[in-house]
């Protein structure tokens, strides 16, 4: 592991995360954080970019039916938001969240990584009826 990313080890122990390192793609896997588990999250730093990423999952896959349409309201949606955006993914047919810091000069702590994850969180959450609704 880098030096970023057992900070971001430590860091998830302390808040009582429950989650996994996997090895294969140095990512961590995260599927609860403050009690709250229903999307799971990913983070994964990039030391040399200097800077740390993070998705949250929705959890249902899209239809095929229904692609073309989520597709268009992702577009539109990325245009409001301010901060990270929704990203399709063709090959699982899943909507994530993503948002990223720069953590260069930066001392990673917890409340930078809590904003980190429950930014990307809430945005799943604020736009998760209107992602239901499509995919129906």
């Amino acid at each position: 592991m880098t030096e970023i990313e057992v900070c971001c080890d430590k860091i998830l122990k302390q808040i009582r995360a429950i989650f996994e390192y996997n090895k294969d793609e140095n990512i961590f896997i995260i599927d609860k954080i403050y009690g709250y588990d229903k999307y799971r999250l990913i983070l994964k730093v990039y030391e040399e970019q200097n800077w740390l990423l993070c998705f949250a999952l929705w959890p249902e896959e899209i239809k095929i039916t229904n692609r073309i349409k989520v597709i268009e309201f992702i577009n539109e949606a990325n245009i409001e938001i301010k901060i990270g955006n929704f990203v399709y993914n063709t090959n699982n047919c899943l909507v994530k969240f993503k948002n990223s810091i720069d953590i260069e000069g930066v001392k990673l702590n917890k409340k930078i990584l809590a904003n980190l994850m429950m930014c990307c969180i809430s945005m799943i959450e604020e736009y998760e009826e209107q992602l239901i609704s499509l995919n129906r």
